[in-house]
């Protein structure tokens, strides 16, 4: 089944495009007209991470020294990502610890990332879901932790 699912005009470096979600196994970009030979250096697509206008990661949650993000209703499940705990001082880096990749399961588990070696009782850790350590797209806003 052919679908046109979004069509527009002008594109350019880092232009985002919006759709409603769909299933498909296959995606086709097609320019149909254009003033010169058109030179695409990069094609991507994202699964939306807000439903019904909420992001679809709870708040988190400190215990037994992890970060635990709740994956809530709306998330589709099966999205591949990655979570970073960092902890700054004056908006320098000083620690940070990284999770294995990870596919969330709606209703079914809570993301989680150690606490960053080094950090104590009453420090603050920025908590970051990313698709992947590697291309660093944001599946959410950034979370602000206080460690208890």
């Amino acid at each position: 089944c052919k679908e046109t699912v979004l069509s527009g005009n002008g594109i350019g470096k880092e232009k985002i495009l919006d759709f409603e979600p769909i299933k498909a196994r296959h995606v086709r970009l097609s320019l149909t007209n254009a003033v010169s030979a058109p030179t695409i250096f990069e094609f991507e697509l994202y699964c939306r991470t807000e439903a019904n206008g909420e992001t679809v990661f709870g708040t988190p949650k400190v215990q037994d020294g992890k970060i635990l993000i709740p994956v809530q209703e709306g998330n589709p499940g099966g999205t591949r990502c990655q979570l970073a705990a960092a902890a700054y001082d004056d908006d320098m880096l000083t620690h940070i610890s990284v999770s294995q990749p990870l596919n969330t399961v709606l209703g079914e588990q809570n993301l989680s990332v150690d606490i960053p070696a080094g950090c104590q009782s009453g420090d603050t850790i920025s908590v970051f879901v990313w698709d992947s350590m590697d291309t660093l797209v944001p599946l959410t806003e950034g979370k602000i932790v206080l460690l208890p």
